[in-house]
């Protein structure tokens, strides 16, 4: 994987993929849950969407320039 100049083979996306879901199974997300994602597009990003999707999650895209408020009635409109 490949965005802006840095590159992850796909063994590290998977493994910061797999990070990410059991951090979130660990916290007690399990399938059909809403996780809110708040991040600019990255390989971060793309790790964090794959990790949702492996511990079964459905993931949110936030857009980090909402305003506060705005990010917040997401949330919570969502259920995430």
């Amino acid at each position: 994987a490949t965005f802006c100049g840095t590159s992850w083979t796909y063994k590290e996306l998977n493994s910061r993929a797999n990070v990410v879901a059991s951090r979130l199974i660990s916290n007690g997300t399990k399938p059909g849950d809403r996780v809110g994602i708040l991040t600019r597009p990255s390989l971060d990003m793309t790790a964090a969407v794959l990790g949702v999707l492996k511990a079964g999650a459905a993931f949110v895209p936030i857009d980090a320039d909402y305003p506060a408020q705005r990010i917040a009635y997401m949330l919570e409109d969502c259920g995430a």
